[in-house]
């Protein structure tokens, strides 16, 4: 692709802008792209912006060197939406409707059953991947994917020295080994990080409706397909995030301090951001639940995702019923729901995977 922008005043400058959309558009179509290949890619767009829009006589027309520009920005924003778009796809072909172990998909034929209800994965720099502190495989294709049902939860070391506790429900799609400009990762459910700090390396977490740009800080997202909003919580460090996904130039996006939460309702558009107490939002990766004045509707819906089970509250009335204090999730479901009906004044019976609280 190496190739300097003729400046001879012939027309060949717009023959080069249509060689230049031809190259990018093979290499968008290729599903997988070596990191050599975008070190070289990023090197020629970087050089081919320099050059100057000059012929023997005069300057390029503007409108040519707009066009120029534009299409250097336009294909570069396409490279990236595409390595974004791909992360998504394997997200959602990621089936966990039937899903009952952790499961960690290295490639298209090889999928590891993880048996353990609190699995712990470990990625080395040179590419081998250690379960519950045994190795298990070498890393195959370019992503893989971590799928943890409900009932289950996993913690993650990728290889530049970053942690990821998994909660239930959730799915988590990576690079095997992150290039030399950037980090990415897709999830979809809830996560909590703990980010290697690299100033070289933006670190980038992408939701379906939010992504979180970071150097090195820890904070959880929770970005469940079936809940209404997206939320993120900043433990320490700082975080920007951007909603508006789709945007060529997103512009300056929300800028969380630590303690704060942002909640963001793709239905309206709306981002609200306030200070909380974290430990309510990410105590679960420490295996309990914190509440204070948490209506019931909340609570078994927490408890559904982290005991893979279905609770009904029978009597609409009890919905609204609180509860403040800690739930240790270490503990069988029945232990737990015996403390919330000793607080509540309610009595739960059960039928197989299936809880019925009443008065």
């Amino acid at each position: 692709m190496r190739e300097k922008i003729p400046n001879d005043g012939s027309g060949n400058a717009e023959r080069f802008l249509k060689k230049f959309q031809r190259e990018f558009k093979v290499i968008f179509s290729q599903k997988k792209i070596s990191t050599e290949r975008k070190d070289r890619l990023w090197q020629n767009i970087d050089q081919e912006i320099n050059q100057p829009f000059i012929s023997k006589s005069n300057y390029l027309p503007l409108g040519l060197a707009a066009s120029l520009s534009f299409l250097l920005v336009f294909f570069t924003y396409q490279f990236l939406i595409s390595q974004s778009d791909q992360m998504e796809a394997l997200a959602a072909r990621a089936d966990m409707s039937s899903v009952t172990e952790t499961q960690l998909i290295l490639s298209e034929d090889e999928t590891l059953l993880l048996e353990n209800d609190d699995s712990d994965i470990d990625y080395s720099k040179k590419g081998e991947i250690n379960i519950d502190r045994k190795a298990k495989a070498a890393a195959s294709s370019e992503y893989n994917t971590l799928i943890v049902p409900y009932g289950k939860k996993s913690r993650l070391t990728l290889e530049d020295g970053t942690k990821v506790w998994v909660n239930s429900g959730s799915k988590l799609i990576y690079p095997v080994s992150f290039n030399d400009k950037e980090r990415k990762l897709f999830v979809e459910g809830e996560a909590f990080f703990e980010v290697a700090k690299d100033e070289k390396r933006p670190f980038t977490v992408q939701s379906k409706n939010m992504d979180l740009r970071v150097l090195g800080t820890a904070f959880n997202i929770s970005s469940y397909p079936d809940e209404s909003t997206v939320s993120a919580v900043l433990v320490s460090g700082s975080v920007e995030i951007h909603t508006d996904k789709k945007a060529i130039f997103k512009g300056k996006g929300h800028m969380l301090k630590p303690n704060d939460r942002a909640v963001f309702g793709p239905a309206t558009g709306e981002v609200k951001i306030k200070p909380v107490d974290t430990e309510y939002y990410v105590a679960w990766k420490d295996g309990y639940i914190k509440l204070r004045n948490t209506n019931l509707k909340t609570i078994s819906k927490r408890l559904e995702k982290f005991y893979n089970v279905k609770i009904e509250l029978v009597d609409p009335s009890i919905n609204e019923e609180t509860f403040t204090g800690k739930l240790d999730l270490k503990q069988d479901l029945e232990e737990v729901l015996d403390i919330l009906t000793a607080t509540t004044s309610l009595k739960y019976s059960k039928n197989e995977r299936r809880y019925l609280l009443m008065k």
